[in-house]
């Protein structure tokens, strides 16, 4: 299930639950942060933080099933959700060590969790604020 919030726009990619196809899904992102002129450091930090999430979300799926993945964002932000079907025995993904402190340096906000038969995370990046 989708978490309630979005921004002013919103995009739905959906790939394969396996980490060949997570570079689709740090291309979407980097291209719209590309678009809000983020710096070429933002993009970068977002990109890792959507490869860090994306892993730990894998780590969690069903064989053969789908990442579903919702960018929304508006002027200064992007966020990110994203969803798998978990099996009943698995555990909420989680980040952890150096994974958490990385996620921790490149993006604003993010969280893992399950609910249900869904294992999710959300992430958020903000554009630095430009000087005139």
């Amino acid at each position: 299930m989708w978490q309630a919030e979005t921004l002013s726009h919103e995009a739905v990619l959906e790939i394969p639950a396996d980490a060949a196809y997570v570079q689709l899904a740090r291309l979407v992102a980097s291209g719209i942060a590309g678009r809000l002129d983020f710096n070429i450091d933002e993009i970068e930090d977002l990109r890792i933080g959507v490869d860090e999430c994306c892993v730990a979300l894998l780590d969690c799926a069903v064989p053969g099933s789908s990442m579903r993945l919702r960018y929304s964002w508006d002027d200064d932000e992007v966020l990110l959700q994203a969803m798998v079907e978990a099996p009943p025995h698995a555990t909420s993904p989680e980040v952890a060590g150096i994974t958490g402190q990385i996620l921790a340096a490149v993006v604003d906000q993010y969280r893992l969790g399950r609910d249900g038969v869904e294992a999710y995370f959300e992430l958020r990046k903000r554009r630095t604020a430009v000087e005139a």
